[in-house]
């Protein structure tokens, strides 16, 4: 079973880089079609050529509120649900460098509204705002140390309770 990194990118969103040195495959979000559907269809398609997925990186555009948050909320309780299912993984959200404050703070607070779907497993999750990914910070061995830590409170909206049942 091959390793590899999933990079989920919402239309407009920069390119975080290649992530370490694990196969990157890539899901695109085109005009008007569904991410998570793509993201899926992805994820069934690794699991049937044998991939696991160690790797998931949502690299988000600049909307905020609303449908954007449910859609990414939707997008990484999936990948988060891919990762579980191997020994450990990290799923890492990215943005551009010039991430407008209210997007920062709502990619912190969906990563700690994450914490719940962490416990008694060996994933993280940790935000990184601008540049490349850089590898040395997916390593198994430094996989528990976020990029950046999580600090704000999760707001109701998030609606990760209401997928899960």
């Amino acid at each position: 079973m091959a390793a590899v990194s999933l990079i989920v990118m919402e239309h407009g969103s920069e390119w975080p880089g290649h992530v370490g040195n694990i196969e990157n495959v890539v899901v695109v979000e085109q005009d008007h079609e569904a991410l998570l559907a793509r993201t899926r269809e992805g994820l069934a398609s690794l699991h049937r050529r044998g991939h696991h997925v160690h790797v998931g990186v949502l690299a988000c555009n600049e909307t905020t509120g609303g449908v954007s948050a449910s859609s990414r909320a939707e997008v990484v309780v999936e990948l988060l649900t891919a990762l579980n299912a191997g020994r450990f993984g990290r799923l890492v959200l990215t943005t551009g460098s010039r991430a407008s404050l209210r997007l920062r703070a709502e990619l912190l607070s969906l990563a700690s509204a994450l914490d719940p779907h962490l416990r008694g497993t060996a994933a993280t999750v940790a935000v990184k705002f601008g540049g490349h990914i850089r590898s040395g910070h997916l390593s198994p061995t430094l996989a528990r140390t976020p990029l950046v830590a999580p600090h704000s409170r999760v707001p109701r909206d998030t609606g990760l309770d209401r997928r899960r049942g």
